[in-house]
């Protein structure tokens, strides 16, 4: 596998600020009586399950969240991704947890706008490993 084939994606999600604190458990790692999973969040953290598990060929798959540069107190929901090839990049969005989970944001309105795709090629840097977090 060469870098010139891998396909490396920033994806960002941002949060209708009115859905702020619906979304906010959405991106909880561990639910608990006081915070209890929604649907929702069980479907993301199950897609992340599922891509760790039966995707190899996604070589990262992260997701992050950092303060909205245009809504105020509402953060967006960041996924950096690296697939080993287009091919593998398809596969996982054509995948049935993908699909249920952006199916989901949909029919709840989670989103101000449609999420932002960037797709990059690497011209510095590093991976060590490919740990599960």
């Amino acid at each position: 596998m060469s870098q010139d084939e891998e396909i490396h994606n920033i994806a960002i999600l941002s949060p209708k600020p009115e859905k702020a604190e619906r979304v906010r458990p959405l991106l909880s790692p561990l639910p608990s009586s006081t915070n209890p999973p929604t649907q929702l969040h069980t479907l993301l953290h199950t897609l992340i399950t599922h891509v760790h598990a039966t995707e190899p060929t996604t070589l990262r798959y992260l997701m992050l969240t950092a303060p909205s540069t245009s809504t105020p107190d509402t953060d967006d929901i960041i996924f950096i991704e690296k697939y080993a090839s287009q091919a593998a990049n398809e596969k996982h969005v054509q995948s049935e947890e993908f699909q249920k989970v952006f199916t989901a944001i949909g029919e709840e309105g989670l989103l101000r706008s449609e999420m932002v795709l960037k797709r990059g090629r690497v011209v510095g840097g590093f991976d060590l490993d490919r740990k599960f977090v």
